[in-house]
């Protein structure tokens, strides 16, 4: 069915406006989060008064818990500290997420996960997520001493104390995958 020559050029630019700059994906690798268990040492208080204001205080904790829970960098951004519970007895640790992708009414998921140290790991394994979030909230209560009465405060906060914005919380990730040897860029193999 003949539309007419006004709405032919308008489709035209529609689809040229939408197609512009896609081009293809770019070119995503998994990192293994065992790639980090011996880069795993919390900042030490003078280090962390080196990073810039508004820059991640741990991003190789922010990239391995993020991994657990297979958090996007948004959700990494929004967590608060009230989102996380500790079970001490059960070296259990829950994260409740407001929403998630899988999520289209916004009623929350939570997520659990163990301890996952061997029994013979002495000391526990660095990567563990319930042993790695115990040593992030132990930094970050030292860091930010309010954490302790107001439940709303960032989980992942810049040094000065704010939530990490989209920019900061994709420079951590980058920060991270260095820190781990991933290196950023790779060659198509042809």
């Amino acid at each position: 069915q003949d539309v007419g020559p006004a709405v032919d050029l308008a489709i035209r630019r529609y689809t040229r406006a939408v197609e512009r700059g896609i081009g293809p994906s770019k070119l995503k690798d998994a990192i293994p989060i065992e790639l980090f268990e011996d880069k795993l040492s919390p900042p030490k208080k003078e280090d962390i008064k080196k990073i810039p204001n508004k820059e991640c205080l741990w991003p190789a904790a922010l990239f391995v818990l993020g991994a657990w829970w297979m958090l996007r960098g948004i959700e990494l951004s929004a967590a608060r500290m009230d989102h996380v519970s500790l079970d001490d007895e059960a070296m259990t640790e829950t994260w409740t997420l407001p929403a998630s992708k899988t999520d289209t009414q916004a009623m929350g998921a939570a997520r659990t996960h163990k301890c996952r140290c061997p029994e013979d790991a002495e000391g526990g394994m660095k990567t563990c997520p319930y042993h790695l979030m115990l040593e992030y909230l132990q930094m970050l209560t030292e860091t930010f001493p309010q954490t302790t009465t107001e439940g709303s405060f960032p989980l992942f906060p810049a040094r000065d104390g704010t939530a990490l914005s989209k920019k900061a919380t994709a420079e951590a990730v980058r920060m991270a995958a260095t820190t781990a040897g991933v290196p950023l860029t790779r060659q198509i193999d042809s």
